[in-house]
């Protein structure tokens, strides 16, 4: 694996966990802070690798230091670890870890790539290296403002809203799933006021990427 500064703690965790064992697989999670256009909070997104000891390496991509412009080019680097901390929404998966060193790849080609608004941002790295290692893209919902815009640029808010209505339908099914324990004895275990409607759904939001055997297996919290 090629060296670079900027990806050394990503390609720490990933050297320790080949000498392991190469065969394993470890959680990759796309994190998004949709932000909001309207507000001029254009958000941000980026991936995080949790270890098989519960360590955890994120990284994404940014502007380097220099005054963003709107449609010209400008620095770009990545960051890891990733100090954005707000998030909107996440999706996690078990990957194998020659798809991972796949992903680790791309973000070192493009570790030190121009940073473009339009054309190459922080979702687009994030995007590539997700399609990397996962092999699914970013869904982008196209019914929004922020997707509208994300036709032509791919944008956090684009991605969250298309990760919203990917998940929905777990959303649901968990919901479902969760109000019938919200309801009888074990309520005591479950935090916060209100009825088991409000339960159910506040603790089907909370883990939302987590997998069932009802569901994918490779969909994990």
């Amino acid at each position: 694996m090629p060296e670079t500064q900027a990806l050394r703690p990503l390609r720490a965790l990933l050297m320790r966990e080949l000498l392991d064992n190469s065969d394993k697989e470890l959680k990759v999670t796309l994190v998004v802070d949709a932000g909001s256009l309207q507000q001029g909070d254009v958000g941000h997104a980026w991936i995080e690798i949790t270890g098989s000891n519960g360590e955890q390496v994120s990284f994404g991509f940014y502007p380097a230091g220099e005054e963003l412009e709107l449609l010209g080019d400008v620095k770009g680097g990545v960051e890891c670890p990733d100090l954005h901390e707000d998030f909107t929404h996440r999706e996690s998966k078990k990957v194998k870890l020659d798809q991972i060193v796949n992903g680790y790849r791309i973000a070192h080609e493009k570790a030190e790539a121009a940073y473009n608004l339009t054309q190459y941002n922080c979702t687009t790295f994030a995007g590539q290296v997700w399609k990397a290692m996962t092999g699914q893209g970013v869904p982008q919902n196209l019914l929004t403002l922020n997707g509208l815009i994300g036709m032509f640029v791919p944008t956090p808010g684009a991605a969250g809203a298309g990760l919203d209505r990917r998940q929905v339908p777990r959303l649901v099914r968990r919901r479902e799933r969760l109000r019938v324990t919200a309801q009888g004895p074990m309520r005591a275990m479950f935090p916060g006021a209100g009825d088991a409607d409000e339960v159910a759904d506040r603790m089907a939001r909370a883990g939302l990427s987590q997998s069932s055997e009802s569901e994918s297996s490779e969909e994990v919290d």
